[in-house]
């Protein structure tokens, strides 16, 4: 690593940092614990959530299929 590297990254803030990102695990951690961690409830909230917002008019966009060659 060059010394103007060190510089570089001691002078970018990292993600646990970002108030935002915080935001966004505290959120992930406050929804996990409210289902007692069970990755099955987890997944059937997500569900159902996304069949509410269905039922709305929304759209729910799946991401990219990574074998199809898109970017990643």
């Amino acid at each position: 690593m060059t010394d103007e590297h060190r510089v570089v990254t001691a002078a970018t803030p990292s993600l646990a940092d970002d108030p935002i990102v915080a935001e966004v695990r505290a959120t992930r951690e406050a929804l996990a614990a409210a289902l007692n961690y069970d990755l099955v409830r987890i997944v059937e909230d997500l569900r159902q959530v996304e069949a509410v917002e269905r039922a709305r008019g929304r759209q729910i966009v799946a991401p990219p299929n990574p074998v199809s060659g898109a970017a990643a």
